[in-house]
């Protein structure tokens, strides 16, 4: 019964936010994601005798590929048939990838490169495990523009600029172990990027079909803490523990496009698939490892992560 109270409150609140409003677009998909051009950053060494070469990368302990579901979302509100505003959302599910290399052998031992310079030798050693995962979200708030007609013309074009924010987080986790003792290194990093972004969209049709190209260009100031931590759990009498912690900032820069296919069915929904590209260059990592010789200088800031999916998404016009 409660409802029946709640419908003129709502139609109400209705009447004024949408009064002036010509056209209310909501749009939802899903994303499958994947990621390359990591760091190739060696995390783990093999020693035999007196001959110690890489056996872990970064690279393989993020290669799984790493086709991970994703979900984003768009409102647009235009008070006319030509402005409005718009809001978008993209997320990452959290993925993650456990990488292991062990041995019975005598001569064969594993140590961690958590130097930029060499790695720190634990004698003995007969197993090693790399654990990486990663988070990464995205929301922009836009001044909409549509320049040209939209799906009900041939060709349409719409433009669109405002403040931007990206999460993007990693941590690597690497143990080194033995019978006698077991050695952890700990590092996370997470990037805060404040900014601006542009997009541009051209739309065409023919009826009931629409295509569209899609891209975009953000600046940011990229807020990076990153935490490293060492810590020596057995044997107990050797037990030794390392933290630092730094913070700090530069310029970023994000480049994006796609391209669709879809449905335009009754002029007010339309049925997506599309396929694009991120690019994201100047930003700090987990996998850059600078572990005990870490400060500010030995932040690694030139990584350039690469972004790819195909999406599915429902876009409809209420009003």
């Amino acid at each position: 019964m409660k409802f029946f109270y709640l419908l003129p409150v709502l139609f109400s609140m209705h009447q004024v936010l949408f009064s002036d409003v010509k056209h209310l677009e909501l749009e939802v998909g899903a994303t499958p994601w994947a990621r390359q051009h990591l760091p190739t950053t060696t995390l783990a060494y093999e020693t035999t005798l007196t001959t110690t070469s890489p056996v872990i990368s970064a690279q393989k302990v993020a290669r799984v590929n790493q086709w991970v579901p994703g979900l984003f979302a768009r409102a647009a509100i235009l008070p006319t048939e030509k402005f409005g505003l718009e809001a978008r959302y993209l997320g990452l599910l959290e993925w993650k990838k456990v990488y292991a290399i062990s041995t019975t052998g005598t001569s064969l031992t594993y140590s961690l490169q958590i130097s930029p310079i060499s790695p720190i030798s634990f004698t003995g050693a007969s197993q090693v495990i790399e654990d990486y995962r990663m988070k990464y979200e995205s929301g922009d708030l836009l001044f909409l523009w549509n320049m040209a007609p939209l799906y009900d013309k041939f060709f349409g074009l719409r433009a669109l600029v405002g403040p931007s924010y990206i999460y993007l987080m990693d941590e690597l986790d690497q143990t080194l172990s033995s019978a006698t003792y077991l050695k952890q290194y700990t590092i996370e990093a997470t990037n805060h990027f404040i900014g601006a972004r542009g997009y541009a969209e051209i739309i065409g049709t023919p009826a009931p079909f629409i295509w569209g190209l899609r891209g975009s260009f953000g600046v940011y100031a990229d807020v990076y803490r990153q935490r490293s931590t060492v810590s020596q759990s057995i044997p107990l009498s050797s037990s030794s523990n390392y933290v630092y912690d730094a913070t700090k900032s530069w310029p970023s820069m994000l480049l994006q496009g796609d391209i669709y296919l879809g449905f335009n069915l009754f002029n007010r929904l339309r049925i997506k698939g599309a396929f694009g590209i991120e690019s994201l260059n100047y930003l700090g990592s987990a996998l850059t490892q600078p572990g005990l010789a870490f400060t500010k200088k030995g932040i690694y800031r030139k990584n350039h992560f690469l972004f790819y999916g195909a999406n599915v998404s429902i876009e409809l016009d209420l009003f």
